[in-house]
This record gives C-alpha cells, structure tokens and sequence, in this order.
C-alpha cells in the first residue's frame, strides 16, 4: 500500500477510521454493546473504501466513493452514539483505560462523520426550486 497515493482529506478520513476501528475493538473486549460493533464494521469498511484502488483494483464500488464514505462515518458515528449514551456513566469516567479507549472511538467516529459529510457535501446535487414565484401582475385599471 502506498499512502502517498491518497490525497490530505484521504488521509485525514483514513486516520479516523483507524481510530473508530480501535475503540471498536475496545468496544468489543469490553462489552460495549452493539453499537460499537456497527462502528468497528463501518469503519473497517471505511478504510477499504478508501484504499479499495491499491487493494482490490478490479472491485466496482456500487456507488460513488464520497456517497459510500459518508455512509460509513454516519453508520459509525451512530453505533458509538448508540453505545454511549446505553452506558453514559462508563464514558464519563476518566479513571477507566477502556473508557478512554472507548471514548477516543466515540470522538473519532464523530470526527469520521464530519470529515466524510464535508467530502460528501460538493457532490450533493444542487436544490431547485429555491427562488420563490414571481408575485401576480397587477389588474389592469
């Protein structure tokens, strides 16, 4: 793998993603719940997103790579929400190394999320319609 290849919002995704697949993996070893097992899969599938042209140059992607990255931060940052607020006195507490590895997970699906969004959101179609009617004409006197 050659990650020179990917550009700087590539890179920046991509360190996201290894951060959401290890509090994932936390998540895991600690009983977190469901919902950091959908952020550890979103986030796996985030970074074959994103290195599938290195990896596997023949696999078609079945939609746009911005689409199907935006997909993933918003599956991953909902899985971690999810198991967050299921055990919120366990993310609060600072004095736990799986808590802080867990939350390390919640901020970088959160960061995921946000950085997938501002990728996806230049391909988004324009809106029509925006412009409100033009008002009657006047009766003619």
């Amino acid at each position: 793998m050659d990650l020179s290849k990917l550009s700087a919002a590539d890179k920046r995704i991509l360190y996201a993603a290894i951060g959401v697949v290890i509090g994932g993996i936390i998540g895991i070893i600690d009983v977190w719940g469901i919902g950091a097992t959908i952020g550890l899969l979103a986030g796996l599938a985030a970074i074959f997103v994103l290195l599938q042209p290195q990896v596997a140059p023949t696999v078609k992607l079945p939609a746009p790579k911005a689409t199907l990255l935006f997909a993933c931060g918003a599956i991953a940052a909902a899985g971690f929400v999810l198991s967050a607020l299921v055990w919120l006195p366990y993310v609060l507490d600072v004095t736990r190394i799986y808590s802080l590895l867990f939350d390390l997970g919640l901020v970088s699906a959160l960061i995921l999320g946000w950085l997938t969004w501002m990728q996806y959101k230049p391909t988004m179609p324009a809106s029509g319609g925006t412009t409100p009617p033009a008002p009657p004409a006047p009766p003619a006197a």
